[in-house]
């Protein structure tokens, strides 16, 4: 969905996080939804239904995305997937020609 600047549509967030961070997304989520006025829609992996292919899932709604939210929360983690995401939904941004997808990343000011 393209987002309308001047006021209207939907913006759709796709949180990108480490499994042990879910519970932050949550709250990033809910507290972002009190500000955004019914215009945000959020995606987080742990909405995705059991038995669900949960690879489309991600790829579906990385697509349908207008911003990527990086949850960086320690560099000494392993974020592979994380930024597999964030490459997949840059790409994507690219090869739609798209100008108005962002990628987002909330960290800890005293970490480079």
């Amino acid at each position: 969905m393209t987002v309308d600047h001047r006021g209207g549509g939907i913006i759709n967030v796709f949180i990108s996080h480490n499994h042990e961070d879910g519970e932050a997304a949550k709250t990033i989520k809910n507290t972002l939804s009190l500000y955004g006025a019914g215009r945000l829609n959020f995606f987080l992996s742990e909405e995705i239904t059991p038995g669900e292919d949960w690879f489309k899932w991600i790829n579906d709604h990385l697509a349908s995305s207008n911003v990527l939210l990086l949850l960086f929360t320690d560099p000494s983690a392993t974020w592979d997937w994380c930024l597999y995401e964030a490459g997949l939904f840059a790409r994507l941004d690219r090869s739609k020609g798209e100008q108005n997808r962002r990628v987002l990343c909330l960290h800890n000011p005293k970490t480079d």
